[in-house]
């Protein structure tokens, strides 16, 4: 881990997953949180929700984000003689987020509200696997739009 400074912090790590018998898959994994300013921040895969997020703060009640969330899954098979071992489901989901906090301050003991509201494209690709990595299928998912509203709430 390194850390510059309050404004910038960064680490570095491995996700490790073992799938069922066959060789477990390394991931390295750069986690990085930097206050540009005081209106601009950057995070890349926040530890809380692994979500990249592009930040502008435009006062204390709003902000807007570009978000950009991707996840990276396999799931092993059952072992056919010569059928697929391994299935891989790729996703990546680009958006727009806004940030209003109608109450102020979220500071910690403060009572504070969010709501989140949340526009967005998911692209997936999907495709099955020998145990060696050897690709047998792939396709693309059709795009698909995504929109959610999210409140978060800490009691007083």
């Amino acid at each position: 881990m390194f850390a510059r400074d309050a404004d910038l912090v960064m680490a570095l790590s491995a996700v490790v997953n073992s799938r069922l018998g066959l060789p477990p898959a390394i991931f390295p994994l750069m986690s990085l949180a930097w206050r540009i300013d005081d209106a601009w921040k950057l995070t890349v895969i926040d530890d809380i929700d692994n979500v990249s997020r592009l930040t502008r703060r435009i006062d204390p009640a709003w902000a807007a984000s570009l978000l950009l969330d991707v996840r990276l899954f396999e799931f092993a098979l059952a072992h056919d003689a010569g059928g697929p071992e391994v299935f891989v489901d790729d996703r990546a989901i680009f958006g727009i987020e806004c940030d209003w906090r109608p109450l102020g301050a979220d500071r910690l003991g403060e009572r504070w509200l969010a709501v989140r509201p949340f526009i967005g494209v998911v692209v997936r690709h999907i495709a099955q696997r020998t145990a060696d990595g050897e690709e047998l299928s792939s396709s693309w998912v059709p795009s698909g739009s995504v929109c959610a509203l999210i409140f978060e709430h800490e009691p007083a």
